[in-house]
C-alpha cells in the first residue's frame, strides 16, 4: 500500500513538472512573439531612431527566434533539426559589441570590414554541423572547442570594456558624449553593457557545468536565466517611448495642440504652487494653471524646434504675442515652475542650438564669431561665458573634444 502511494506521489510529482516544463515553453513562444513585434516596430521607425541600428536589430531578432523555435521544438519534436541549430546564436556577442560600437559613436554606417566578427561563429556554427554528421571529433575535444568559444566572448567582453572606457567612461570626453548623445542614451549603453556581462557569466558557468555532465547541452543549461535577460531588456524598450519610437519620430509627429512631450524636464516644475504670498500671482495662477504644461511645451517647441531665439533682437513681450498669452504668463512661469530665469533659458537654449550645429559639421566652414551670431548673439564674449557655464568648457575646447572623439571612431573608408 505504501509502494503504491509512494508511486502515486511520484507519478503527480512528474505531472506537475510536465505542466511547468510546458508553461515555460509555451511562455518561450509568447516571450520570442513579443521580440518579433518588437523588431517591426523598432525597424519601421528605424530612419529617426539614432538608439537603433542594424546589430540591434539583429541581435533581437536573433533571440526572440531562439525563444520561438524552443518553443515550437518542445510541441513539435519532428521539426527538431538534426544539427545543434543554437550554436548559430553565438553571432549574438560581437553583434552586442558591434551595436555598442556604433551606438556610442551615433552612426547607422556600416561596411564590409565588419563582418570579420562574424568569421569564428560562422565557421564554428558550420564545425558543429559537420561533427554532428560525420563525428569528427570526440567528446573531450569538443569540449576544448566549446572552452575555446568561451574565451572567445570574454575577448568580446573586454573589447566592449575597453570601448566604453576610452568613450562612455572617459571623464575628459565625457562631456562630449553627453551631449552628443544625451543622458537617456549613456543609460541605456550601460544597461546593456550590464546585461551583456550577465549574459557572458550564464554561458561561461553552463560550459562549465557541462563538464561535469554526460549530455553535453550546448549552453543550454539554465536558459531560464537568459529568457529573463531578454525580457528585461523588451521591458526596458516598452516603457522608453524614445527607444521604441525614437525621439525624432516623436518629436516631429506632435502638433501644436497637444505638443506636451518636454524636452528639458530637467529645468521645469510641473507640481502646482498654491502658496503664494503674493496676490496678484494667487489671481493669475488659476488662469496658468488650467494649461499649464500645454503653454511650457509650446514654449519649448518654439524655442528648440523653431529656433526662435535665433533672432538676437527677440524680447519676452514678442515670445508671448507668437505664444497669444499674456507677458504676464511667461513671467509666472519662470518664476514658480522653472529652476533657471528666462535669460538662462535663453542661453540654455542657444548653447544647444550651438552644439547641435558644431556636432553637425558647422565649424569646418564657418567661424567662432559666425556660430555666435547664428545662434542668437551679438558677439563672442557673451556666447562664450554662456556656453562655458553651462557645459563646462569652451566652444573651441568643445570641437576639439569632438576631433579627438573621432579617434576611437571606426574607420569605415
Amino acid at each position: 500500500m505504501a509502494l503504491n502511494i509512494s508511486t502515486k506521489n511520484i507519478f503527480r510529482l512528474k505531472k506537475q513538472n510536465t505542466i511547468l516544463i510546458m508553461l515555460l515553453y509555451f511562455f518561450h513562444i509568447i516571450v520570442g512573439l513579443l521580440g518579433v513585434i518588437t523588431c517591426l516596430i523598432l525597424y519601421i521607425n528605424y530612419k529617426s531612431n539614432r538608439s537603433v541600428n542594424l546589430y540591434f536589430l539583429v541581435f533581437l531578432i536573433l533571440f526572440s527566434l531562439k525563444f520561438i523555435l524552443d518553443g515550437l521544438f518542445y510541441f513539435f519534436d519532428e521539426l527538431r533539426p538534426d544539427f545543434h541549430y543554437k550554436t548559430f546564436f553565438i553571432v549574438a556577442t560581437p553583434t552586442i559589441y558591434l551595436y555598442l560600437q556604433n551606438l556610442i559613436f551615433d552612426t547607422k554606417k556600416h561596411n564590409l570590414k565588419e563582418l570579420k566578427h562574424f568569421i569564428i561563429p560562422t565557421v564554428f556554427f558550420c564545425f558543429s554541423i559537420l561533427n554532428n554528421y560525420f563525428k569528427i571529433l570526440d567528446k573531450n575535444f569538443i569540449y576544448y572547442i566549446y572552452f575555446s568559444f568561451c574565451i572567445y566572448n570574454l575577448i568580446y567582453l573586454f573589447l566592449s570594456i575597453f570601448l566604453l572606457k576610452k568613450t562612455i567612461w572617459n571623464v575628459k570626453m565625457n562631456r562630449s558624449i553627453v551631449f552628443n548623445q544625451n543622458i537617456k542614451t549613456i543609460k541605456w549603453i550601460n544597461f546593456l553593457f550590464v546585461l551583456f556581462i550577465f549574459i557572458i557569466l550564464r554561458l561561461l558557468s553552463t560550459t562549465l557545468l557541462d563538464l561535469f555532465n554526460v549530455d553535453f547541452s550546448f549552453g543550454e543549461n539554465y536558459s531560464w536565466i537568459l529568457g529573463c535577460l531578454f525580457i528585461t531588456i523588451l521591458i526596458r524598450i516598452w516603457t522608453s517611448p524614445d527607444l521604441l519610437f525614437g525621439y525624432n519620430a516623436l518629436y516631429n509627429n506632435i502638433k501644436d495642440e497637444n505638443f506636451t512631450k518636454l524636452t528639458l524636464n530637467d529645468i521645469w516644475i510641473l507640481t502646482l504652487n498654491n502658496e503664494m504670498n503674493n496676490i496678484q500671482d494667487n489671481e493669475l495662477k488659476n488662469k496658468v494653471y488650467v494649461n499649464l504644461n500645454k503653454q511650457i511645451s509650446r514654449i519649448e517647441k518654439i524655442a528648440l524646434k523653431e529656433k526662435w531665439f535665433r533672432n538676437n533682437n527677440t524680447s519676452k513681450p514678442e515670445l508671448a504675442e507668437k505664444l497669444n498669452i499674456p507677458k504676464s504668463h511667461i513671467n509666472f512661469i519662470f518664476k514658480y515652475h522653472s529652476k533657471i530665469s528666462y535669460a538662462d533659458f535663453v542661453n540654455r537654449v542657444r548653447t544647444y542650438d550651438a552644439i547641435s550645429l558644431i556636432e553637425s559639421g558647422y565649424l569646418l566652414n564657418h567661424k567662432l564669431d559666425t556660430l555666435a551670431l547664428k545662434v542668437g548673439y551679438l558677439s563672442y564674449n557673451p556666447f562664450f561665458s554662456a556656453f562655458k557655464e553651462i557645459t563646462g568648457t569652451s566652444p573651441r575646447d568643445y570641437n576639439k573634444e569632438k576631433i579627438n572623439l573621432k579617434k576611437y571612431r571606426p574607420n569605415r573608408s
